[in-house]
């Protein structure tokens, strides 16, 4: 089945028989002191076959106060029967000791050694097969997959071979930089999410200045956002690399994968640098109004990060040290070739010494604006997770269908995220400039876009709803189809309230009142988890 077994024996020479039989870990220890190492965890599968009825209880004890997708015991009727009861006089949860299979496997008549071992699989493949679909789902990879507006990918491991850092079944979206949401990279989500925040939210004030025509104050504000930049690339990276393990260990990631899954995770951290200097200097040139660049890096970057994910894991064999090194060396060369393209085409950029100063009057203004962008990621991710919540309590037919339809639906809802984009930088020029005047039009003709996209948006969907539900559905999920069609309708029926908040966001953003639209940010995740919990 390909799932990697560990082995926990206190004699040292059966220990050494289950090395030869191939498991993937033996651990020859007192049973207490074994599975003191062993973290368990939603994919992790326990079987106790012991030599003594107080082996089994010695075991359980431990097993029962972690977390496990299947804990199962070999014995007759009458013996789990005893376990049972000794195991309530412990004090262990009643809940899990009900759901204790025992005795252990699929009752298929089965009598020699090898047809027991079979039965105990067939019983786990069961219970693995009709957990709810949202497992191997982790709260940052919902969240995601709730926010995520740009094109991306969601893979699901089938195949596990060499120094993988996932089990087969564990899922992942890969983004369009690159990098991946999923159970190591949920933390690397939400980190990489505050960086670009802030570095957006550093390029208002230089978008104001470049819109009044002040270069010398331009200057000085991005002056000190390569100072602050460094400074956060500093801070948070000694922070991340230092609590990675701790973190790994917090989210229960599996024994047998906890160590590749540091490698991976910690070498991402390391290139934080790297991307908050592709942020930076992309948002740079955005303030400036160049949109076009920053995109011709990243599409650089995408391929060059596919070509070295082959090159390191299939050629040089370097695993998931490779996998992270190809994504960090990827966003350094976007990171470095936009500054350097800065310093060749934006003269006007280039600080004199005294411009260049470090100024605690322009830190503390670039820090109003990009630390609450950066949060803002965080907050609405946090109501997402809520929600989602919600919809996994309605039963795995409507999860499944909220999926589909929200993906199906983001087809067309990514414009919309777009126009508010543009915004930002259209009203923080035109805040400098001093023309604001300028900026009620556009906001109205912003407006006028949003909602006319989303009357036509709605009528599409109206009549290729079913046909967008079927890339991610199977022909005779009739039920769940149904779900996602009336998902899709009355989220596009709000499409106009949306591109509304969109709008006015970014707007409110790009005026400079990042605390306004951070608490807007709350508001949402409030309204969200109302939403989902009391209707």
């Amino acid at each position: 089945l390909g799932l990697p077994v560990t082995a926990l024996e206190d004699r040292p020479e059966f220990a050494e028989e289950l090395r030869q039989a191939g498991a993937d870990a033996v651990l020859c220890l007192p049973f207490a002191e074994g599975f003191a190492q062993i973290p368990g965890g939603q994919e992790t599968y326990f079987v106790v076959v012991t030599r003594a009825h107080s082996c089994d209880i010695a075991c359980l004890r431990s097993i029962l106060q972690k977390p496990a997708a299947y804990v199962g015991m070999m014995g007759s009727r009458k013996r789990a029967a005893l376990v049972h009861t000794q195991l309530a006089e412990l004090g262990l949860p009643q809940e899990r000791i009900d759901a204790l299979h025992a005795p252990i496997g699929l009752s298929i008549g089965a009598k020699t050694a090898q047809e027991i071992a079979l039965s105990i699989l067939a019983e786990i493949v069961s219970v693995k097969n009709s957990r709810q679909q949202t497992e191997g789902f982790s709260p940052a990879l919902l969240a995601a997959l709730e926010q995520q507006t740009a094109p991306a990918v969601l893979a699901t491991i089938v195949g596990r071979h060499g120094s993988t850092p996932r089990e087969e079944g564990s899922k992942m979206l890969v983004l369009p930089d690159g990098s991946a949401v999923g159970s190591v990279g949920g933390l690397n989500y939400l980190v990489l999410g505050f960086v670009n925040g802030i570095a957006c939210g550093f390029s208002i004030p230089i978008s104001w200045t470049f819109g009044a025509k002040d270069y010398k104050e331009m200057r000085r504000y991005t002056a000190n956002t390569v100072w602050l930049s460094v400074a956060f690339a500093v801070v948070l990276t000694v922070v991340t690399v230092a609590l990675t393990r701790a973190v790994l260990v917090w989210t229960n990631t599996p024994a047998n994968i906890i160590d590749i899954a540091d490698i991976y995770i910690r070498t991402i951290f390391w290139g934080i640098p790297f991307t908050l200097l592709y942020n930076v200097t992309s948002a740079l040139m955005r303030a400036l109004g160049d949109s076009k660049r920053p995109l011709y890096f990243l599409l650089v970057a995408s391929v060059l990060n596919i070509g070295l994910d082959l090159v390191c894991i299939i050629v040089f064999r370097m695993g998931a040290f490779g996998a992270a090194f190809a994504t960090v060396f990827s966003q350094a060369v976007a990171g470095i070739g936009s500054l350097v393209y800065i310093v060749h085409h934006y003269p006007e950029l280039r600080w004199s010494r005294e411009e260049g100063a470090l100024s605690l009057t322009h830190c503390a203004k670039l820090c109003s604006m990009g630390i609450p962008m950066g949060l803002q990621c965080s907050i609405t991710a946090i109501g997402s997770v809520v929600l989602q919540g919600a919809v996994n309590g309605l039963g795995s037919d409507i999860v499944a269908a909220q999926t589909a339809g929200s993906k199906a639906a983001q087809f067309l809802s990514v414009p919309l995220e777009s126009i508010g984009t543009a915004m930002t930088t259209y009203t923080s020029q035109n805040m400098g400039a001093k023309d604001l005047d300028r900026v009620d039009r556009g906001v109205h003709t912003a407006l006028g876009i949003g909602c006319v996209y989303s009357v036509a948006s709605f009528v599409i969907l109206r009549f290729t709803d079913k046909l967008l539900i079927g890339l991610f559905l199977e022909p005779g999920e009739t039920a769940i189809m149904a779900n996602a069609q009336s998902f899709i309708f009355w989220n596009s029926v709000f499409y106009i309230p949306l591109a509304v908040l969109i709008i006015y966001r970014y707007t409110i953003q790009g005026l400079g009142y990042s605390g306004l639209a951070m608490f807007a940010g709350v508001a949402e995740m409030v309204a969200r988890a109302m939403v989902g919990f009391w209707f």
